[in-house]
């Protein structure tokens, strides 16, 4: 049966208050992989954060970055003892979540819900760079990246049907790199 270990006071925690804890994508596919010895997926690793765009325009979410760089590096300690296949982020976009509304943001790209504009957020930007590597440098920093993420507030665009998110979308990852759409939807390949 589950056991439930407190945390201190202080111990790392989403914005909606759920521990931070990347150990688990080391032993638990570990785990899952011993017992079933099936290959494994990570089909939704994220976390909401209280985003919000700043006064240049951009949407600067280090604490995601830092959740997704450390439970990659787990994740890659974790692959060494089970076939990890791949690593899908939860979610491209900001959504509607069941249990919260819209109150909560878990994508790498920022949603303005009344205008509908997107912004990529400095996570975006991380995490593509990570998935054109495969993976292979997971030491790129928010410093390091708010260097190279252009200061340029994009115009506001306006999506009206399925359809036009879908191309919005598309549109939007090419600015990140050529490659985004393909990454996004086969995922991040943990070798």
């Amino acid at each position: 049966w589950p056991v439930y270990l407190p945390r201190p006071r202080g111990f790392p925690c989403t914005a909606l208050q759920w521990p931070v804890t990347p150990e688990i994508m080391e032993y638990g596919y570990a785990f899952l992989y011993e017992r079933y010895q099936l290959p494994l997926y990570v089909t939704e690793c994220g976390l909401s954060c209280n985003d919000r765009i700043y006064l240049d325009g951009q949407v600067h979410d280090a604490d995601r970055i830092d959740f997704l760089h450390r439970y990659l590096l787990a994740l890659r300690k974790g692959s060494e003892r089970a076939d990890i296949r791949g690593f899908f982020h939860w979610s491209l976009t900001d959504n509607f979540e069941w249990h919260s509304g819209y109150a909560e943001r878990f994508g790498l790209i920022y949603v303005d819900y009344p205008t509908q504009t997107r912004i990529p957020k400095e996570s975006a930007h991380w995490f593509a760079q990570i998935a054109r590597e495969n993976g292979k440098s997971y030491k790129l920093s928010a410093l390091h990246l708010r260097q190279q993420v252009p200061n340029t507030p994009r115009p506001p665009l306006k999506i009206d049907g399925l359809a036009a998110v879908v191309t919005q979308v598309e549109a939007e990852l090419k600015l990140l790199d050529p490659q985004s759409f393909r990454w996004l939807m086969e995922g991040l390949h943990i070798e």
